[in-house]
């Protein structure tokens, strides 16, 4: 890597880029939940003052297109493995491409005069990004989107939790993506954080527009996401709702699900989604979000009921709330009582909520928003409010440049207050 590959890092002054390395295991880009909210951070960062690496994994999972237009580099990373020595094995192959990643880190550090390095605390890669931080006297800045740690084997417990203590007590910044979260790494880390919801772009008012309103065919409830354990015990409740026609009773004739997600028609009959009123339309590119979520009359956010999931659900944010919130339409959430979004929905008012697997309190909440308008016009414009004051992605990237200015400002006059030449 020459040092023409990113520009000599100028003063502050002159303009509020910093040379950027974000370390990671998957890249800025839009296949999953928190590589798309690292993307839309950086999306307008100049693509000459950062460079990425990831996992080959990474890159071969998302497209060309959906990645930020900045250099990536990549290193390999082995799986997962039910086989106790041959996990072993392959944990001993990841500290070693630590190691590999490390040293590159540190030349790339100093040959394009790093300013700040950005990680997320996921995977491997964030033990790099904090010993080259370390080693280099290089600020880095933690992203804390899902609890990958606080896990009950005998690796994380022992090695895993404390090594990322010492990761997170050092970081220079530490975003977290919901209040729980942020208590969680008070409270086992001692490390203070800032909430960083998850944000999007506003919508222009045609995306947010219906285009089919009393539509015969009846009103549309619509899911957009990945299909995981973490929503699927709920779509299933509203399956159900819909299958047995129950809604009848509740003055609603008919009603379609359009759910647009990766599934096959196995699953959909394994699941009892075959039904002709729910429509799986496939997965849609973010571009597409906004005007899809503007064609329904709700927008269905659900959060998973399963114990096995709730240490995730307890601390994790779905990245979806931000789209649905910035489509400005009536958002049924459903959830169970101690999951973050549940909270937060019922704090924030722009929701219809239903905390428990019950279909007559499911039939109720759409009850309220289809029969009632007055009310649907409320939730909507609760949504738009709270995505305005919380999930509005140009002022993170404002709030965020501004972090970096600081942290590099900060870290120059440390360094010449130690007696130390400024990178």
């Amino acid at each position: 890597m020459s040092r023409a590959q990113l520009q000599p890092e100028p003063e502050l002054a002159a303009t509020p880029a910093v040379n950027l390395l974000y370390i990671c295991e998957f890249p800025p880009c839009n296949y999953h939940g928190g590589a798309i909210l690292m993307h839309r951070l950086l999306e307008n960062y100049p693509p000459d003052r950062i460079i990425v690496f990831t996992s080959r994994r990474g890159l071969q999972t998302s497209r060309v297109s959906d990645r930020l237009t900045c250099r990536h580099v990549a290193f390999p990373i082995a799986g997962g493995s039910r086989g106790l020595w041959l996990s072993r094995a392959k944990q001993l192959i990841n500290w070693a491409v630590l190691v590999w990643i490390s040293l590159v880190a540190v030349l790339t550090i100093k040959r394009c005069r790093i300013g700040v390095i950005l990680a997320v605390l996921q995977g491997w890669f964030c033990f790099a990004a904090a010993a080259v931080g370390r080693f280099t006297g290089t600020p880095y800045v933690m992203v804390v989107h899902d609890d990958f740690i606080c896990r009950r084997t005998w690796f994380s417990r022992h090695i895993l939790k404390p090594l990322t203590g010492v990761v997170l007590r050092r970081a220079t910044h530490i975003y977290v993506v919901s209040p729980a979260m942020q208590r969680l790494i008070l409270r086992e880390f001692g490390s203070h954080s800032e909430v960083q919801w998850p944000a999007t772009g506003a919508c222009r008012n045609s995306e947010r527009s219906r285009p089919h309103p009393n539509n015969d065919d009846g009103p549309v409830i619509l899911f957009a996401g990945g299909l995981n354990h973490a929503v699927d015990d709920c779509i299933d409740l509203l399956a159900t709702l819909i299958g047995n026609e129950k809604l009848r009773e509740y003055g609603i004739p008919r009603i379609r699900f359009h759910f647009h997600t990766n599934v096959t028609k196995e699953e959909r009959r394994a699941h009892g989604w075959d039904h002709p009123d729910i429509l799986n339309l496939g997965w849609v590119t973010q571009a597409d979000v906004p005007k899809l979520l503007g064609s329904a009359d709700i927008l269905f956010l659900p959060y998973s009921f399963r114990e096995g999931s709730r240490h995730m659900v307890e601390t994790a944010f779905p990245s979806k709330t931000a789209d649905y919130l910035a489509a400005g339409k009536p958002i049924l959430v459903v959830g169970p009582p101690y999951s973050t979004l549940v909270q937060y929905a019922s704090e924030e008012g722009f929701a219809e909520v239903v905390t428990e697997l019950n279909v007559d309190m499911l039939a109720q909440a759409i009850q309220r928003i289809i029969l009632f308008p007055d009310h649907a016009a409320m939730l909507a414009a609760r949504a738009l409010d709270v995505f305005c004051r919380n999930h509005d992605i140009e002022r993170q990237r404002r709030d965020f440049h501004t972090l970096l200015q600081m942290t590099v400002s900060g870290n120059r006059s440390r360094r010449a207050g130690a007696g130390l030449r400024p990178c």
